[in-house]
């Protein structure tokens, strides 16, 4: 009870997040700003469900360049419960990002009370929560549509749940963070580092017992997880679609210029979507700390620690080509940085310090974690205004549709082509429509197979003067037209 009654402090943290940030204005928004394509990939997975009846296995989006528009990706778990959900609650774009809110709210409640094992001052383990609310990347992707926040919920509700099976011997907790694990590994399988490094560090400590316990457990964790992602490549193959990718892409299969690439978005572009300036520069003194104070933090928190660190670069460099354009892996070393405040926090605590230097630094640690909320709401309020390359044909369809509602009513009930779209199924999610996707370079020869694919209508999103005079030639006319933004919509003659 006493864990609940310190619950009004953790909440009451959350709603000045949630409103003081500005989450809650966009809570209910379609997808804009960065990574906009996997936004849209989240959206097409839950209408593909509420267009067929083919079942929880039958993943798929709207573009129809895989067989039947038949793809899969991380487990469809929360794609299905939006899809169910749509006629009750609406809109399925906020009904997603609540389901992945509501993960990162798990995470958060998971990571207060975890650090209570380690840490016993009240205020210090709120300013660990208030510190995770400093990520820009956690910010962003809270209430998004990328599964990887409701791998990182489960995640740290699987820490909390076996660190207190270490403690307590519930059974029950054993089991609980055998299912959160696994259903990491089932949104992204890369977050299986977490449950690997937590049971080597109990395994160095409590030998004997822990290995047998966890033996049968880790087997079945892992072989559900792998079983998925088998059945992904399997799926895949056999519907032909090669857009989601499932391989690694290491620093070893890069090129030198990839490589210096990566590291240039890493230190210059993507930090300060990690954490802002301050927050850095207190990192680099906290570590100086734990390193100074070693022997005074628990053992099996600095093998945690360590075995984490270990798995993450190892992460890092399989996926080091992945991560120019992608910050959301960030979320998969995120704990790793909230260990070094535990750490610290420990240290702070057993170290014995003259009063006058511990309190000087909890000082610093204040002014530096209140510099840098202010800093990442500026950073979350730019990402939300920020408009990407990819997106801005979307608004340009977006505003056709909007002055030619009549027309395009009906539309969601046939096959489309859509000549300018970067997105794989960005402009089909708005129309809520099946079809094809291409980018801008008119493809001439797709144009003899429009009839055999039953496709009915056609939208140019761009000044493409070449597509206009080949679709008239071949008997397609324009129905709707903006000058202004260079759209129009086609239809047989």
């Amino acid at each position: 009870m006493k864990y609940f009654s310190l619950m009004r402090y953790f909440l009451l943290l959350l709603v000045v997040w949630f409103y003081g940030m500005g989450i809650s204005d966009f809570s209910d928004d379609a997808p804009h700003g960065i990574h906009f394509i996997r936004q849209t990939d989240g959206i097409a997975f839950i209408h593909h469900y509420l267009k067929s009846d083919d079942g929880f296995l039958s993943l798929g989006t709207l573009n129809l360049q895989s067989l039947a528009g038949k793809a899969a990706c991380e487990f469809p778990l929360l794609y299905w419960v939006s899809a169910k959900s749509v006629d009750w609650l609406g809109q399925e774009t906020s009904i997603l990002r609540l389901l992945h809110g509501c993960f990162a709210i798990i995470g958060l409640w998971s990571l207060f009370g975890l650090s209570a094992f380690f840490v016993s001052s009240l205020f210090l383990r709120l300013m660990l929560i208030i510190t995770t609310m400093t990520c820009t990347v956690f910010n962003f992707y809270a209430f998004n549509f990328l599964p990887d926040m409701a791998a990182w919920g489960m995640t740290l509700l699987g820490y909390f749940a076996w660190i207190r099976f270490f403690h307590l011997k519930g059974r029950r907790l054993l089991f609980l963070g055998a299912l959160a694990f696994s259903l990491a590994g089932l949104f992204k399988i890369t977050f299986l580092i977490h449950p690997a490094a937590l049971l080597l560090a109990f395994a160095v400590v409590h030998f004997r017992w822990t290995l047998r316990t966890f033996f049968v457990v880790a087997v079945v964790t892992i072989t559900v997880v792998l079983g998925w992602w088998a059945f992904v490549v399997y799926y895949n193959q056999l519907s032909g679609d090669t857009y989601f990718n499932t391989a690694s892409k290491s620093i070893w299969d890069a090129t030198a210029d990839q490589r210096y690439r990566v590291f240039l978005a890493i230190t210059k572009h993507w930090r300060n979507s990690y954490f802002p300036k301050y927050t850095w520069y207190g990192l680099g003194a906290m570590i100086l700390v734990i390193i100074y104070s070693w022997k005074s933090i628990a053992k099996s928190l600095r093998l945690w620690w360590l075995f984490l660190l270990i798995f993450g670069v190892t992460y890092a460099l399989f996926f080091w080509q992945q991560l120019e354009h992608h910050d959301y892996y960030f979320l998969n070393v995120l704990p790793w940085f909230l260990l070094v405040w535990i750490l610290f926090f420990q240290a702070l605590e057993n170290a014995r310090w003259k009063p006058w230097l511990r309190y000087s630094m909890l000082l610093l640690l204040c002014a530096f974690t209140i510099s840098s909320c202010l800093k990442a709401k500026d950073k979350f309020h730019f990402r939300l205004n920020e408009v990407t390359e990819e997106e801005r044909p979307i608004a340009r369809l977006k505003e056709l549709i909007q002055h030619n509602r009549d027309v395009f009513d009906g539309i969601k009930s046939e096959k489309v082509w859509v000549i300018g779209d970067k997105t794989k199924n960005g402009s089909l999610t708005l129309i809520n429509a099946i079809g094809y996707t291409q980018p801008e370079q008119f493809n001439a020869a797709f144009l003899k197979k429009l009839i055999p694919l039953e496709i009915t209508k056609v939208i140019l999103l761009s000044d493409d003067i070449e597509a206009v005079r080949q679709l008239g030639f071949a008997g397609w006319k324009i129905v709707v037209k903006d000058s202004l933004n260079q759209t129009m919509l086609f239809t047989q003659r």
